[in-house]
């Protein structure tokens, strides 16, 4: 079992030991990346850092702190966001600043299993082309993959169309909507600007 356990997670934080979670995919600036985040005990609590990484495609895979910052202007890929004086306060911000899933914490040094298994199942090309778009929903359609691939999935797809609500048409819209009908409304799709 690789995810701890909510109980677990805020147990092993009480004990001192940091947990992570790979967090996926992130685009900056025309760039693909990565996120993950940690939670590490600190004197005075719960430190809560996040991190983006560039996923260039030739990146190590055996450390998720080897990746080059996804902001070229960066020193660092990230750092502390946020701070909580308990371990479960700790868990819902990090939820609640960056969709950590409270099932999906590992321990220290497991998170870049599941960069791996991105990378494996989950990256998308990029740029992502109309057709290639249309294989993706095609697969995510045929549910060839678990739900934590599904989400990264869904997730590049959404950030690379710029279409916010395409894991809802996937998810809603079948059987009366085919892939490439899904796929054309989000590339005609664009964002609100506020």
């Amino acid at each position: 079992m690789r995810h701890l356990t909510d109980g677990l997670a805020e147990w092993t934080l009480s004990e001192g030991t940091p947990i992570e979670q790979f967090l996926g995919p992130a685009l900056h600036q025309g760039r693909q990346g990565v996120r993950w985040a940690v939670v590490e005990p600190v004197a005075d609590g719960f430190a809560i850092a996040y991190h983006l990484g560039l996923d260039d495609g030739g990146a190590d895979l055996s450390d998720l702190a080897a990746l080059p910052p996804l902001d070229p202007q960066a020193d660092d890929t990230g750092g502390v966001v946020a701070r909580a004086s308990k371990p479960v306060e700790a868990l819902s911000l990090a939820a609640e600043l960056f969709g950590a899933g409270h099932d999906e914490w590992v321990n220290v040094g497991e998170a870049v299993e599941e960069y791996r298994d991105y990378v494996h199942y989950a990256r998308l090309p990029f740029p992502l082309g109309h057709d290639a778009a249309v294989h993706v929903v095609q697969r995510i359609f045929a549910a060839e993959s678990d739900d934590l691939v599904l989400g990264w999935t869904v997730a590049g797809l959404e950030q690379q169309t710029g279409c916010a609500h395409l894991g809802d048409l996937i998810f809603h819209a079948a059987p009366e909507h085919t892939a490439e009908e899904i796929v054309d409304h989000a590339w005609n799709c664009r964002p609100i600007e506020l």
